[in-house]
């Protein structure tokens, strides 16, 4: 099983920070539409499953799964973290082993859209 450790909470708290803000305006009343994102919001495995229900529509991105390695250390390279072997250690456990699991959910979704870009 996979141990949560202090590299992925300073990535986990770097995105709650970045997304403070327009969760307060939109618990405030301020927002009418509201957009999620996530990777696991349309898997059909508890306790995701309850999810899609909600949903008035779904989206699934797919990237490439090299296209997204290549951004993922990039990203992880840019917060200047860890080392370039413990990022890539890290990506190669943990985040294309998620990208595995949420690219088998991309048949729930109403509209998949396939992200063929440069960068």
């Amino acid at each position: 099983m996979y141990q949560y450790d202090d590299y992925d909470h300073t990535i986990v708290q770097a995105r709650v920070a970045q997304f403070r803000g327009q969760t307060e305006r939109y618990l405030a009343g301020d927002v009418k539409l509201l957009v999620t994102e996530g990777n696991y919001l349309l898997l059909g495995t508890a306790p995701w499953w309850r999810i899609k229900p909600l949903l008035d529509l779904s989206v699934f991105l797919d990237v490439p799964r090299e296209k997204l390695r290549a951004r993922l250390m990039r990203r992880h390279a840019a917060e200047g973290l860890v080392t370039e072997e413990r990022n890539r250690e890290h990506i190669e456990r943990v985040d294309l082993a998620n990208y595995d699991l949420v690219l088998r959910s991309r048949g729930r979704a109403d509209i998949a859209i396939d992200l063929l870009t440069e960068s």
